[in-house]
């Protein structure tokens, strides 16, 4: 009736009912033998309920401590024996207090009677909070389940570990192994031992190595290695209807070159987050390298819905950003690429497939952003590969023109009202025709889209100087008005670059009237503004080129010092039958007199535009009607 056991100098007693509202009390040998005048033989339930908290929560019965013994008493779920007591050696507490784990000891009922300091400050809780049931309220039902089952005799196993992951009451994670052991026969255990071992350190170490490793370090997203590795994982339908997005960010070198690479990195920053702000939970998002992203998403098939997706994201992370107090204006061009099924077959293994539909998504957002200014994204399909390699083709003739230096340079006549020339513009010509060319201003726009653009842009500058000695030295008064690309003048040196060469063929700043399109204008380089400053303080003239039709505004004609206006051939062509067209062109001529300003129209080609260019009181004419472009040498007989 009454159970009485001796282990590792543990002491426990359990009592049944003698009689209403008392227990009569039989203990272990060693511990009748030799403290029998010390401990009851009966004891008042009424006065150890009046103890016990609503949980029944173990506590330390000091009534009835032994020497170098502590005495513990518990509830049991056992109605005639409902109470248990044990008696702990001090010793062993205080080896408990020194281990370096975590330790708590529970009884057969799941009651832990005995919480180290170590445990406590994992938690920071007090010994008291951890008794009873109240460790419950860490673990998750499952943990709470296997314990049980190991304290009461139930479980096969005598000890198990496990990996936990709890939060402690004020919040702060903590990863722990669990080690668990019976205390006790194995077929009547009397409780639990449970080890605690702090991981949380060794875990978050383990973690960021693994982020070093897989994690691009500037914007946390995956590296291009562990993009690839999460995508081999994808399973097979979920892959067969996937979709690949190849991005990059627009114009980002210039952000680098304008701001610094601070602010660059900070784009980036920026964009990384915006797409994942974006994306599917479902959805890969990495960093591929430099302002290359990628994105794959599963589970998509409906062209439609393909266009949606590539709208969302570009309008995502499109629009301005201010970083250290500069607005920045960001805009990303999209590549998308699906993989058909037969991309998963037999005949390719799925890392070939991956890399085909980068290869693919690559290409199309290539296209995109160099071909499509008006498109934020481009879906490849296989008649893309022919417009690509049409852009090939044409790249290939540029880079063969310039290294062969197959330029020349014609000049088309400027009069004055009188029909007398006083200059000449020089205009790039090809010394043969191309294939891929038709003009030497489609050359310039592939240049442009090229790494050739400054060297081609160069070459013309040269050819047009060389060229034009042979009218200088005809004509000392005669001016030249040469085409300056902005590309050329965001170069620091491009002033001191001109003015060298100008003095290498012993040509005069002062005949010099560099033209440039308001478009150039529209979003200036710093180094822009300075070297048209210096070569005007040299002596050169400057030309508005194209005005009407650009990005004109006061502000901006008064911000540059133009000697020249240059009215684009539209409103000549239109004044002739439009009335409104005419006034336009007499409210030019007015804005460039008032600035005192020549005004030069260009593109006459019939006598009546001609007579309503000297009607409003344009200065200079300029166009077929007056002479076609040709070589200096044809050039110097019209002299």
């Amino acid at each position: 009736m009454t159970k009485q056991t001796e282990m590792n100098s543990i002491a426990i007693f359990s009592a049944e009912y003698a009689e209403s509202g008392y227990l009569k009390c039989t203990y272990p040998s060693h511990i009748s033998d030799t403290y029998d005048h010390l401990i009851p033989s009966i004891i008042d339930i009424n006065v150890l309920n009046k103890r016990f908290d609503k949980y029944g929560t173990p506590f330390q019965l000091k009534e009835y401590h032994l020497p170098d013994h502590l005495a513990f008493i518990t509830h049991t779920t056992n109605p005639k024996s409902p109470i248990l007591i044990i008696w702990i050696p001090k010793n062993v507490v205080e080896k408990h207090n020194e281990l370096p784990v975590g330790m708590l000891q529970l009884d057969s009922f799941g009651n832990a009677l005995v919480a180290n300091e170590c445990i406590c400050e994992m938690f920071n809780e007090t010994e008291q909070e951890f008794l009873g049931r109240n460790w419950c309220r860490f673990f998750d039902s499952e943990t709470i389940k296997q314990l049980a089952e190991l304290a009461n005799g139930k479980s096969a196993e005598r000890k198990f570990s496990l990996d936990l992951d709890v939060v402690t009451e004020l919040g702060k994670p903590l990863s722990l192994k669990l080690d668990a052991s019976t205390i006790g026969l194995s077929f009547s255990p009397d409780g639990v031992l449970l080890l605690f071992s702090d991981l949380t350190a060794e875990r978050r170490h383990s973690q960021l190595i693994e982020s070093l490793a897989t994690h691009d370090q500037l914007t946390q997203l995956l590296n291009r290695r562990a993009f690839l590795n999460k995508i081999e994982q994808m399973d097979k339908i979920s892959f067969c209807r996937s979709l690949m997005i190849f991005i990059d960010v627009d114009k980002f070198k210039l952000i680098n070159d304008r701001h610094g690479h601070e602010v660059g990195d900070q784009v980036l920053k920026i964009i990384s987050k915006r797409l994942d702000e974006s994306k599917r939970f479902t959805d890969v998002l990495g960093r591929m390298g430099g302002d290359e992203f990628a994105l794959c998403l599963p589970l998509v098939s409906d062209l439609n819905h393909v266009e949606n997706i590539a709208k969302k994201f570009a309008r995502s992370v499109n629009g301005p950003a201010v970083i250290n107090g500069i607005r920045i204006e960001i805009s990303i061009s999209l590549g998308l690429a699906w993989a058909p099924r037969s991309l998963v077959g037999d005949g390719i293994s799925r890392s070939d497939a991956i890399s085909l539909m980068l290869d693919q998504a690559d290409k199309a957002m290539y296209f995109a952003k160099n071909h499509r200014p008006n498109d934020d994204f481009v879906i490849f399909d296989h008649k893309l590969n022919d417009k690509i390699q049409k852009v090939n083709n044409c790249i290939d003739e540029l880079r063969f023109v310039v290294e062969n230096d197959l330029l020349t340079c014609h000049f088309q006549a400027i009069c004055d009202t009188q029909s007398k020339i006083v200059a000449v513009e020089a205009l790039g010509r090809f010394l043969k025709p191309l294939k891929y060319h038709a003009s030497i201003q489609d050359l310039i726009e592939t240049s442009l889209e090229s790494q050739y653009g400054k060297q081609l842009l160069d070459q013309l500058t040269s050819q047009a100087l060389e060229h034009f000695v042979l009218l200088h030295n005809k004509d000392p008064d005669l001016q030249l008005n040469i085409n300056i690309d902005v590309l050329q003048l965001q170069h620091e040196s491009f002033s001191s670059d001109f003015k060298n060469l100008c003095l290498l063929h012993s040509l005069p700043l002062s005949i010099m009237t560099i033209e440039i399109t308001e478009v150039c204008l529209e979003k200036v380089p710093k180094n822009v503004k300075k070297n048209l400053n210096r070569l005007i303080e040299a002596g050169c003239k400057i030309s508005m080129d194209d005005f009407g039709i650009g990005y004109s505004n006061l502000q901006r004609l008064l911000s540059y010092n133009f000697h020249q206006l240059k009215i684009d051939h539209y409103f000549i062509k239109n004044a002739t039958s439009s009335s409104r067209h005419y006034a336009a062109l007499k409210a030019m001529v007015a804005i460039g007199r008032s600035l005192n300003q020549v005004v030069l129209a260009e593109g006459i080609e019939t006598k009546e535009q001609r007579y309503i260019c000297q009607e409003v009181g344009i200065d200079l004419l300029q166009g077929f009607l007056l002479s076609i472009p040709c070589r200096a040498q044809e050039m110097i007989k019209k002299l």
